[in-house]
């Protein structure tokens, strides 16, 4: 008897625990998103760091020590240097990405309308991945705009796109860098784009992530400096072409190139 209300009295004590532990885990304050630190590497632009909170990001660009700045409320998008002191103020609308006005000029292939189907789910880093690609009615279509000679540069036949949903759930982010990068806008993080050109085999990388890990950001990371001079070209803002130098720009688009060709094939 003495044995069965001990049973009984434990019983009732493990489920009032589990009641309690219940109640206490439910009315816990929900955690926010963390916040994440990528390091990127763009066929352009070489080796770029960028962070992402849920209302802002930066992207930092490590050669030519350009910072992209964009966030909350407003979404104006902020180029900057802090070498030159210089600023371009630009709002999303009219964000085409900075960094690529000039290499247009060697006829990079335009990816940003290219029509990406979704086709996988995977990992990376443990977090949720999906992979998009063109279909070969787009192939062919490339094809034969590149015999027709219908426009210049380089023709991709196949274009591959890998995205990041769950590392931001902002739009503006997404766009912002997506075009930086010029990868097609699908309202997600951009991890890796490849593509195969039309007359070459060999698949090209412009863009691979190197690490993506989570991090710990305040305002103060966002923050656009104050007191640079406003100007309205991009070469105003580049260490490398603020006196006025545009064939330095021009050199420094090729090294750009030379530097990160090799490890992104």
């Amino acid at each position: 008897m003495r044995f069965a209300l001990a049973t009984n009295r434990t019983i009732l004590r493990l489920l009032w625990c589990s009641v309690a532990t219940a109640f206490i885990f439910q009315n816990l304050p929900k955690v926010q998103a963390s916040d994440w630190k990528l390091m990127q590497m763009c066929r352009d632009t070489g080796e770029t760091f960028v962070s992402l909170s849920d209302k802002a990001v930066k992207i930092e660009t490590k050669r030519t020590q350009i910072i992209v700045i964009s966030k909350a409320p407003d979404w104006n998008v902020y180029v900057f240097s802090n070498l030159t002191k210089s600023i371009i103020k630009i709002d999303l609308a009219h964000y085409d990405g900075q960094f690529h006005m000039v290499y247009a000029a060697f006829g990079n292939p335009n990816f940003t309308t290219a029509p990406l189907h979704k086709f996988e789910d995977t990992k990376l880093w443990n977090i949720p991945i999906e992979k998009h690609h063109t279909l070969p009615t787009y192939a062919a279509q490339q094809i034969n705009l590149y015999h027709a000679r219908a426009f210049s540069g380089i023709f991709p036949k196949y274009v591959e796109c890998w995205t990041a949903p769950s590392l931001s759930h902002s739009k503006q982010i997404c766009t912002v860098l997506s075009r930086n990068y010029g990868c097609p806008d699908l309202h997600t993080v951009p991890i890796q784009l490849t593509w195969l050109p039309v007359v070459q085999d060999p698949k090209e990388t412009q863009l691979r992530t190197i690490k993506c890990e989570p991090a710990s950001f305040t305002d103060k990371d966002f923050e656009v400096p104050k007191g640079y001079k406003a100007v309205k070209e991009y070469q105003q803002v580049n260490p490398h072409t603020a006196g006025g130098n545009n064939d330095a720009l021009l050199y420094d688009a090729l090294k750009g190139f030379k530097d990160t060709y090799g490890g992104l094939k």
